[in-house]
């Protein structure tokens, strides 16, 4: 297991690092600390907000703070670093009922999303925010949403790249929608997105393709829709073929709301499904699946990366049956033919345009 040694002003730490090229923390998270350790505050009750390889959670572990996180790949970081940990933990839309006075919140990369957990913390009396990112990943649109949900908005000079602001005096602002409903009538289907979902204002590009030339699963008696979102793909199949049993898999607690209430708008049985929240397939005994459909995530947080896609791959191929499918959606400039070949003896194109393809693979190594 790869760990990466983190030295703060609160003593120095192991932390689980996913991957070589994926650090367990960044710059932002340093700056957090030392402002929380300069201003006194880590005496008072704590939370830390999207924390995201568990960094924060680990090094104030010995202050008991809350954390509301929305990702399983945090969770799965979390338990590697502290296994027997006792830390409360919360999702992002518990964040309304919080009851502790100092916050420490990693930007997120959406704009809606931080929206929405500023509007929630708005809400609570008397607290501090401390919120950090990377100067590359800082928009001057999130200085705006800091400004309209908080009166007194205390901005940091830069330090080695990251940036740091403190929000106190909330509006009490509600103003953000948490869903919204997606209408596509050319495919028959209705979707609903929580925040955090990945693109929450219209059908992502890369999974129209798919629908578009959407492979024939008749013969299946059972589906993977892996990343699911909201589940658009794993709908669209069961909509199709009426006797599939799916399995909607996401890391992220919005994406598993997100299906759920699509899965209800389009009137599929509770019988016919599972939903979880789950990073990847890691825990998961699934077994002997006919079809595994999956259009994988390229961005970690605000870096592009395939590490998931990879993961999501392998991981695919030990739980398909003998002579099961997987179809994967991906940019053209994405090197998961090569990845797929390493998984899997038969790889093909079932359908290309200038930006994606989407793979066949069977007969799994």
């Amino acid at each position: 297991m790869a760990q990466q040694l983190f030295n703060t002003v609160f003593g120095d730490f192991s932390l689980y690092q996913p991957d070589a090229h994926t650090q367990a923390y960044n710059q932002a998270d340093n700056y957090l600390l030392e402002q929380l350790h300069a201003r006194n505050l880590q005496e008072q009750s704590l939370a830390i907000i999207n924390d995201n390889y568990a960094a924060l959670a680990t090094v104030l572990q010995d202050f008991a703070p809350a954390c509301y996180n929305d990702s399983a790949i945090y969770h799965y970081c979390l338990r590697r670093n502290l296994p027997e940990h006792t830390l409360a933990q919360h999702t992002i839309d518990q964040l309304s009922q919080a009851k502790e006075k100092v916050f420490l919140l990693r930007l997120p990369k959406s704009l809606h999303f931080l929206n929405y957990i500023l509007a929630e913390l708005s809400c609570l009396p008397d607290i501090t925010v401390l919120v950090s990112g990377m100067q590359k990943h800082w928009p001057s649109s999130f200085y705006q949403a800091a400004e309209h949900y908080f009166d007194k908005v205390d901005v940091l000079d830069g330090v080695k790249k990251a940036k740091c602001m403190v929000l106190s005096q909330g509006k009490a602002i509600q103003d953000v929608e948490a869903t919204i409903q997606l209408n596509l009538e050319e495919f028959d289907l209705k979707l609903c997105n929580y925040p955090n979902v990945f693109s929450r204002e219209q059908l992502d590009i890369g999974s129209r393709f798919l629908l578009e030339n959407f492979p024939d699963l008749s013969a299946a008696s059972s589906v993977l829709d892996l990343a699911c979102g909201n589940g658009v793909l794993g709908i669209y199949a069961q909509k199709k073929v009426p006797e599939l049993y799916a399995h909607y898999i996401d890391e992220s607690a919005f994406a598993v709301q997100s299906c759920l209430a699509s899965l209800a708008l389009n009137g599929i049985d509770a019988s016919r499904y599972q939903v979880l929240q789950n990073h990847v397939l890691y825990g998961l005994n699934l077994k002997d699946i006919d079809v595994v459909l999956c259009n994988p995530p390229f961005h970690q947080h605000q870096q592009v990366s395939i590490r998931i896609g990879s993961e999501m791959i392998k991981q695919s191929k030990r739980c398909l049956a003998k002579d099961g499918i997987m179809y994967l959606v991906a940019n053209q400039q994405l090197p998961y033919f090569n990845l797929l070949q390493k998984q899997f003896r038969q790889v093909s194109a079932l359908a290309n345009n200038s930006k994606f393809v989407i793979y066949q693979a069977s007969e799994p190594f």
